[in-house]
């Protein structure tokens, strides 16, 4: 007994732990794969979006996971998702396209950063209206599934200006 704890012992001690650059270079490699996948699954995700594939696109999120549009509430679970999407569906003859810019993987944990261009038809004008935005998507591995976690995005569109405030009365 004391030979095989000797044993485990000298074992475990003769483990290497990973060296920063080991770190560097292994997360490196796993993010240019996740890179390729993800590419993958957005020609996928953006095929849903503009056919109104409420489902479909739902199917790619965790079974919590979240979805944060613009100047709305978050919307929290894959059947909230599924029901948010087809309330708001894509307009007829739209498209959505995605650009990756970044991504970061370290084992099953993944976020990648990107670009958006909705391009939507304008009624009597050529060309079609073009609003770029940009995006987050926190993705998380499940049983080789690449799933999202979280999602936001916004457009690059300036803020409309703010209504003057109007004057606070003052006290005497």
């Amino acid at each position: 007994m004391r030979r095989l704890m000797a044993g485990l012992v000298l074992l475990s001690a003769c483990q290497m732990t990973e060296t920063a650059e080991k770190m560097t270079a292994r997360m490196a490699s796993e993010s240019a794969t996740a890179r390729t996948e993800v590419e993958a699954i957005n020609v996928r995700y953006a095929q849903f979006l503009n056919a109104n594939q409420a489902d479909s696109v739902a199917a790619l999120f965790m079974e919590d996971g979240i979805l944060m549009p613009p100047n709305a509430p978050a919307v929290v679970g894959r059947a909230a998702i599924r029901d948010y999407l087809a309330g708001n569906p894509m307009p007829a003859g739209s498209n959505i396209a995605f650009t990756v810019t970044d991504v970061d993987a370290n084992g099953s944990m993944m976020v990648e950063r990107g670009t958006t261009l909705f391009t939507m038809p304008a009624a009597g004008k050529t060309p079609a209206v073009n609003m770029p935005g940009k995006y987050l998507v926190h993705w998380q591995k499940v049983n080789g599934t690449w799933l999202q976690v979280a999602t936001i995005w916004s457009d690059d569109a300036p803020m409309p200006a703010m209504p003057p405030m109007p004057a606070t009365p003052t006290k005497k």
